[in-house]
């Protein structure tokens, strides 16, 4: 049996309540002691580790493409209201009008699509991991299936096909060359004789 009397506190914080922790420190100074607090609290607030707080539990926010940009959106944006517009009003002058604003859209996508395209490939050089690579192509989740139109080396496009491929390989050769590796382990691969 317990000697002294206990304080429990329940709570229920949902997700669309803020709780900062001057609240919580506030509530805890002023429960006598000994207290136990326990209750729903919001899982999505960042004093449990998470900078999104949610409105609803069932939508989450959308994780936008590195590629998007400022002209992405508003050609978007624009397109959606010319839809609206034609949906409400369906004349031809209205059509016309969606369709033109869909293809202002979708070739500013593509635009920004293919700009980052080249900026990420231009980047590639031996100081640039493996795992960066791997995390920049994962993070953008958009594989092409056009080939490519052009690269750069030394601030000139090159559109060769064979001389892309070369620039290619050149890349990849010195990343994974030998002289990229640290010291511990270019005499670990000594000492086992590989190469």
């Amino acid at each position: 049996m317990l000697s002294n009397l206990v304080t429990i506190c329940t709570l229920y914080s949902p997700q669309s309540t803020n709780v900062n922790d001057r609240d919580l420190d506030r509530l805890v100074e002023e429960l006598p002691t000994p207290s136990i607090i326990i209750g729903g609290f919001n899982d999505h607030s960042p004093l449990w580790g998470n900078a999104i707080i949610l409105k609803s539990g069932l939508t989450f926010p959308k994780k936008r493409k590195p590629w998007w940009n400022k002209h992405c959106t508003d050609t978007t944006r624009n397109q959606r209201k010319s839809w609206n517009v034609f949906r409400r009003h369906p004349t031809s002058a209205n059509q016309i009008a969606f369709q033109r604003a869909k293809s202002i859209a979708r070739w500013f996508r593509r635009n920004g699509k293919r700009e980052y395209w080249i900026k990420f490939g231009s980047n590639i050089n031996s100081s640039v991991t493996a795992k960066d690579i791997r995390d920049t192509v994962r993070g953008v989740r958009y594989l092409s299936r056009k080939r490519i139109s052009c690269l750069q080396k030394n601030s000139q496009e090159v559109r060769n096909t064979l001389e892309m491929v070369d620039i290619l390989a050149e890349a990849f050769a010195s990343i994974c060359s030998a002289s990229n590796y640290t010291e511990p382990l270019l005499t670990y691969k000594k000492s086992y004789g590989t190469h």
